[in-house]
């Protein structure tokens, strides 16, 4: 019995309290389970996918962008830049809609008879499943269900602060039904989701390439960014076998400070020399095109270990086979001009027969 009054304690504990996953400065986020995960993606990723909170089944997909330094950012930062959020009841009612930063803008600024998210379709209109308020110093939206299941906070980065961008969900619902890791980067309130992934496929060690292969694997996260999804297009579709080596390899091209700062000096997006590093991988490291564009793009940065060493390698054997080509119009060109002057003869001999022959030139 005692037994039986400790489990349901723990259970109770386990699903009673709130339970909450969040995005703070743009690219941290901290799982169901508290653990920490950085997604420097400069794309969109399900934070929630098919998560059960109460009476609603849940899919929240932040977007992210890279904010240049400049007038409105001190330094490179990652930005919580849109958001798509959508739920379904267990009757088949349903509502989709988005936000972006503009739009946010606008309601915290007072807009009349402004709404901070915008309906994409469904039989639920936004006022029936929700209610709004915002926080105009911290300019901060709150919206919360009307039933209370849950509450979404975010702020969108503003230039008016140049604060923080972030985001927090939060379940109050007794009913709590998270979806696994990787399907949703929040995962499943366990906290040994990552280490066990990343042993399954032999990336240990390495919590930023399996977050990456969660993200661009995903067939079914459509990316607002048209190089996000050429991105996600490559990996998902096209690096049969080679994923893994994708993700382990050009991760920090869009991570780590030292390849941000020396793809912005080119005033390239890392999310281009990423696109360019998942193509070229996943051709087996065979496409000269993507081989050239990463040659010039990393260019003195830091080496990138397993591309490098390729991209050198490839722009050496592309150097070669252009002198080949070099050389073989040369003596292409001088069996021409021997070719002419030969020619040149011939006519010359053949005039000179028809004026003897006593016919016109």
């Amino acid at each position: 019995m005692l037994k039986l009054l400790l489990a349901s304690a723990l259970l109770a504990l386990t699903y009673g309290a709130d339970q909450v996953c969040k995005l703070t400065d743009g690219h941290k986020l901290q799982t169901f389970s508290k653990t920490k995960e950085k997604v420097k993606f400069g794309c969109k990723f399900h934070a929630l996918k098919g998560t059960v909170c109460g009476d609603y089944n849940i899919t929240l997909a932040p977007g992210l962008k890279l904010m240049p330094k400049g007038a409105k950012a001190k330094k490179d930062i990652y930005v919580l830049d849109r958001m798509y959020l959508a739920v379904k009841k267990e009757n088949g009612d349903k509502l989709r809609c988005r936000t972006n930063m503009k739009k946010i803008g606008k309601y915290l600024d007072g807009k009349e008879n402004y709404l901070p998210l915008k309906k994409l379709d469904g039989n639920l209109d936004l006022t029936d499943v929700y209610e709004f308020s915002k926080d105009e110093k911290k300019r901060e939206v709150t919206l919360v269900t009307k039933n209370k299941d849950f509450t979404i906070a975010f702020g969108l980065y503003d230039d008016k602060t140049l604060g923080s961008t972030y985001f927090s969900f939060t379940c109050h619902a007794d009913t709590f039904t998270p979806t696994n890791f990787p399907t949703q980067l929040c995962g499943n309130g366990t906290k040994k989701e990552v280490k066990l992934m990343k042993k399954a496929i032999e990336l240990k060690g390495n919590r930023k390439a399996v977050t990456t292969l969660s993200v661009f694997s995903d067939e079914k996260l459509v990316q607002m960014d048209a190089e996000c999804q050429v991105a996600a297009s490559t990996m998902s579709t096209k690096c049969e076998g080679l994923q893994d080596d994708a993700s382990k390899y050009c991760w920090p091209i869009v991570f780590k400070a030292s390849f941000i700062k020396c793809i912005r000096k080119l005033n390239l997006y890392p999310r281009t020399v990423f696109k360019n590093c998942v193509d070229f991988v996943c051709s087996n490291y065979t496409n000269a095109f993507t081989c050239g564009e990463l040659s010039d793009q990393l260019e003195g940065c830091p080496k990138l270990k397993g591309i490098s060493d390729k991209v050198d390698k490839c722009s050496a054997d592309m150097a070669e086979d252009e002198t080949s080509g070099d050389e073989a119009e040369d003596e292409t060109g001088d069996d021409e001009a021997e070719d002419e002057t030969s020619a040149d003869e011939t006519v010359d001999e053949t005039s000179t027969a028809g004026e003897e022959a006593g016919e016109a030139p």
